[in-house]
Formats: structure tokens, C-alpha cells, sequence
């Protein structure tokens, strides 16, 4: 149950990138624009991440930790608001800070625990496969538009040019799609894998 419940925002999102894909008319051209910018917010996330993980982990003391994470965040806001700016939408802001804490959340509550480490390390390692792997494809890939037509895509109103993603948003969409799903995957077999060592230590620890 935890591990569908850890898994069901990713499934959520993956399955509005097949909707919208498919049929985008439902949900407004403006919709595409979210998607852009949600996998902007995500590979800064899974960029910043790393570090400030590694940071939250460390042996330094609380005041140099703290400093460090407020550094490194004050520095990737910028970053995200620039985009925000381009865009003229401000909601990647905030969303930011609240996916860096779902991010950290093991960090945070585990650190000093054996394997905390390691544990954040392997999540980070799966995201940036599972993003690098989906944008190579939606490039590489010969995608369908399906119902982003031209008009849907001139609605669309995406800022920029030269951009595989921006001239052809049904690409970014089908990578959104292949990147949510895969790290939903990753949620359930991670807990899942959790969940059975954990009854295993149990099973096998001597009574008392």
C-alpha cells in the first residue's frame, strides 16, 4: 500500500501528459506550457537535489549545513526564476521548495542512520537516468503529434526558439509521460525492496 501510495502523484502526472498529448483541446493549449515548465522545475530539482543531499548528509556542523542549503537554494530560485520570468508564470517557484523537501524528506528524517548515504544517492542516480534516458528518446525517436496540431502548438504561445522541446511540444510531452512513469516504477520497487528487507531482518533475527 505505501509503495502505490509513493508511486500514485508520479502515475498521476504521467497519465495528464498521455491526456494532453492525446487530447489537448480539453485542457487548453496553456496546459502545454505547464508541462514545459514542469520538466524545467524537475531537472533543476534533480540537479539541486544532489547536492544539497550531499550537503544535509555530511559530518559539517548544523550552522555550516544550514548556510550551505540556504546558499545553494537562494542560487537554483534564481535559476528558476528566470524561467518563471520567460514564462510569466510564478507557481515553479514555491513548487520548487515543496518538491526539494519531498526530496530531502528521507535525508532529513533518516540522517545518521546506515545507508541514509547511499539510499539518497540511489534516488538521485535513478531521476537523472530516468530524465536524461526520456529526453534522449523524445529527441531521437520519431514521436507522433497526435493531437498537438500546429494551432494547438501556436495557442500553446511557447517562449523561445531553437528548443526541440519548445518548436515540438508533443515531444516534451511524451518525455514528461516516459519520465513520470519510469520514476514511479522506481517508487514502488524501491519500497517494495525496502519493505521485504526489513521483514527479512526481522524474520531471520534471533528471539529473545
Amino acid at each position: 500500500m505505501a509503495a502505490a501510495l509513493a508511486a500514485a502523484p508520479d502515475v498521476l502526472i504521467a497519465g495528464f501528459c498521455v491526456a494532453l498529448w492525446v487530447a489537448p483541446e480539453r485542457f487548453g493549449a496553456g496546459a502545454i506550457r505547464y508541462v514545459v515548465l514542469l520538466m524545467v522545475l524537475e531537472f533543476i530539482v534533480v540537479h539541486s537535489a544532489a547536492f544539497m543531499g550531499k550537503i544535509t548528509v555530511g559530518s559539517s556542523g548544523r550552522a555550516w549545513r544550514t548556510l550551505g542549503i540556504i546558499g545553494l537554494g537562494a542560487g537554483y530560485s534564481a535559476f528558476v526564476a528566470a524561467f518563471c520570468f520567460v514564462f510569466g508564470e510564478w507557481w515553479p517557484l514555491p513548487a520548487f521548495w515543496l518538491l526539494i523537501l519531498n526530496r530531502l524528506a528521507g535525508a532529513l528524517l533518516h540522517k545518521g542512520e546506515p545507508g541514509a548515504a547511499r539510499a539518497l544517492g540511489l534516488s538521485w542516480a535513478a531521476a537523472i537516468v530516468a530524465y536524461l534516458g526520456a529526453a534522449l528518446l523524445s529527441k531521437l525517436l520519431p514521436i507522433p503529434r497526435l493531437g498537438v496540431t500546429p494551432d494547438i502548438q501556436a495557442a500553446a504561445d511557447l517562449p523561445g526558439s531553437g528548443i526541440i522541446w519548445i518548436e515540438e511540444p508533443h515531444r516534451v510531452l511524451a518525455a514528461a509521460a516516459l519520465y513520470f512513469t519510469l520514476m514511479a516504477c522506481w517508487e514502488f520497487v524501491r519500497l517494495r525492496v525496502a519493505a521485504w528487507s526489513i521483514w527479512a531482518s526481522a524474520s531471520t533475527r534471533p528471539p529473545a
